[in-house]
């Protein structure tokens, strides 16, 4: 694995993860400026791809959340996806 050009600051905190008009409730174990690693239950794996585009909120009541950011699936393993911002959504 490459080096990486930002700093990860580990924080394990309750996020919500938006794929295909879907909310998913996972845990945000570390994020960067560039991007985050999320923590996340099977069926969202099931459902989501390396090169997928999903939203990240940073909270887990989506009705509360000020803001999304839009994100792109960069890595999968059997219980963490790695994403990549793209945008934020006020």
């Amino acid at each position: 694995m490459g080096s990486r050009k930002n700093l990860r600051v580990d924080c394990y905190s309750p996020c919500t993860l938006n794929f295909e008009c879907n909310n998913y409730h996972a845990k945000l174990v570390n994020i960067s400026i560039g991007g985050a690693l999320i923590s996340v239950e099977d069926d969202v794996l099931n459902k989501l791809h390396v090169g997928d585009d999903c939203d990240l909120m940073l909270c887990d009541k989506p009705d509360l959340c000020l803001a999304k950011y839009s994100c792109k699936v960069i890595s999968q393993n059997s219980s963490k996806i790695g994403v990549n911002f793209q945008g934020v959504h006020l």
